[in-house]
This record gives C-alpha cells, structure tokens and sequence, in this order.
C-alpha cells in the first residue's frame, strides 16, 4: 500500500504476482478506487473453496462475484492475459542470471535482487520499447557496464602524494602507518 500511495484514488489497474495478490489487498485497493489484478494463489485466505477445489477441463471457466464487486476467477487455457504476461516475462528473465548468492544475508539478496536484476530489466524493456532493438539481458548489462566504464570521467589528481599510506607489520594483522 506504501508502494501505491501516489496512484490511489485515480481509478488505476494495479497488475501484481501471485506474491502478493489476496483478497485482502484486493478491498483494501477497491477502498481507494484502485483495481487489482493478479494470480491468486490457491492457498490464501479467504479463497472461494468452490472456486478453488473446481476441477476444469481445458477451455472450462468458474468464477465468483462478492457483493462488493470484486471477483475471483479459475480458468484453464494456454494464454494470459496482456497485463499479466509482462510480470511473469520479468520474473523469468530475472530468473536466468541471477547475481543472489546462498552466503549473501536476506536484506542484502533484495537489495542485489533490485538493483542487478529488477533495474536492469526495466532499463532494458525501456531501450527496447524507445529504440527497437531486441537484445538478451546479458548482452544488455554487459554493454551497460562498458558504457560505464567507457564513460568515466577522470578527475583532478593531484601531482603530490599526500597522507601516504603504509603497511606495517604487526604479530598478528597489519596495521596502516
């Protein structure tokens, strides 16, 4: 909700993962005028159990309407919807190089999470939506890390050295001199 403050209240569609959609979230949305549409995941809460324990053959849709008007829909088909397929296209190519390792503590791997995988993906759907050119996310962040370092501006050195540092040698760690 923290996340969607600045676009409540303008009757927007908000498409979100499975993660994170609920029912709960869905009224606390509809509260301020804003739409939610996402996978739900069959064990949330408040789930309709005859929607959820329905058994569908391919092409075969239920879905139930509260009194609020929000549904909840099962379907079973090949396709998604366009709004969706963008969220699930981001997680998998998120997915294929990830920077996360087993070592890296949890606030650390979403930070890593964010900026190596979720920025460069959104920076490459933009290059690719204002330029045309299709390119693999690897390709993409190499040549982002070229441009960077291609780019570098140098600055003032000075010709002097100042506060020169020197490893000392102690019994047990070295210490700066």
């Amino acid at each position: 909700m923290e996340l969607m403050q600045p676009y409540l209240d303008s009757g927007r569609c908000l498409y979100a993962d499975n993660w994170y959609t609920s029912i709960d979230l869905a009224e606390k949305l509809l509260d301020r005028q804003t739409h939610l549409v996402g996978t739900l995941r069959s064990n949330r809460k408040r789930n309709p159990k005859e929607v959820i324990a329905k058994k569908l053959v391919r092409g075969g849709v239920i879905s139930k309407q509260n009194r609020r008007a929000f549904m909840v829909l099962k379907w079973r088909d090949r396709h998604y919807n366009t709004g969706k397929s963008y969220i699930d296209l981001t997680d998998q190519l998120g997915s294929y190089q990830s920077c996360l390792r087993k070592s890296l503590k949890w606030y650390r791997k979403i930070m890593f999470d964010i900026i190596c995988n979720t920025s460069m993906i959104n920076a490459l759907s933009l290059y690719t939506g204002v330029t045309g050119n299709r390119m693999k996310l690897v390709e993409f962040r190499e040549a982002v890390i070229q441009g960077l370092l291609r780019n570098k501006t140098t600055t003032h050195v000075p010709t002097q050295k100042i506060n020169e540092h020197l490893l000392e040698k102690t019994s047990k760690t070295g210490r700066c001199k």
